[in-house]
């Protein structure tokens, strides 16, 4: 997989603590982040966007009340938030449980549930 080149200046930022996940779009004046519980996560699926020349890894997050909201490897924050995941939703897979079945083969979307919550729960 080719990597593409990164700008510098990221769009949007990952955050979060032992509560919650916060989401700031900074292309915005006045940004106000988005808020998310850990425990309204009811499951998350891992898959990739074919962007032509190149892929970006996606994290699908859904809700209890059936929002979702997406986030990607571009977004500041990504390395340290994929790796701790695991920490803060139990049951969840770490990043060398999913990688290689996302990444490969190249192009192709792979989506792939590394959280359900009701799964977690038994």
């Amino acid at each position: 997989m080719e990597t593409r080149k990164r700008n510098d200046e990221k769009r949007y930022s990952i955050r979060f603590d032992a509560e919650r996940i916060s989401i700031v779009n900074h292309r915005i004046s006045h940004p106000r982040p988005i808020n998310i519980k850990w425990s309204e996560i009811e499951r998350l699926i891992v898959f990739k966007r074919d962007l032509f020349a190149v892929d970006l890894i996606c994290l699908s997050i859904e809700f209890q009340d059936g929002r979702c909201l997406e986030l990607d490897e571009d977004m500041d924050g990504w390395k340290p938030f994929i790796a701790a995941m695991p920490a803060y939703l139990i049951g969840c897979r770490k990043l060398d449980e999913w990688f290689s079945a996302v990444a490969s083969p190249a192009f192709a979307t792979n989506p792939t549930e590394i959280f359900r919550r009701e799964a977690a729960m038994e």
